[in-house]
């Protein structure tokens, strides 16, 4: 299925479309989230919950998490195959 037959025509479309669902964020400084995405505005400020973040060495897991969208390069849904 492409996305265009699933009503997905511009970018917010498909980050409203990932509310409750599983996300995967990279981040300025090599920082990388996975989890589920809550909500999202128009600046791209992120919620997210059950969160993992690796950059590079560590390795950490936050039960609710707050992410500016100032620092976000690339937001991407993780489908489960």
């Amino acid at each position: 299925m492409s996305y265009v037959s699933a009503g997905i025509q511009q970018p917010m479309d498909l980050l409203l479309g990932s509310i409750g669902k599983k996300v995967y964020v990279r981040c300025r400084a090599g920082r990388e989230l996975r989890g589920t995405l809550h909500s999202v505005d128009e600046h791209l400020n992120l919620m997210m919950s059950g969160v993992n973040e690796t950059n590079g060495t560590a390795n950490r897991n936050m039960p609710m998490l707050f992410i500016r969208g100032d620092g976000i390069i690339g937001i991407s849904p993780i489908h489960k195959q």
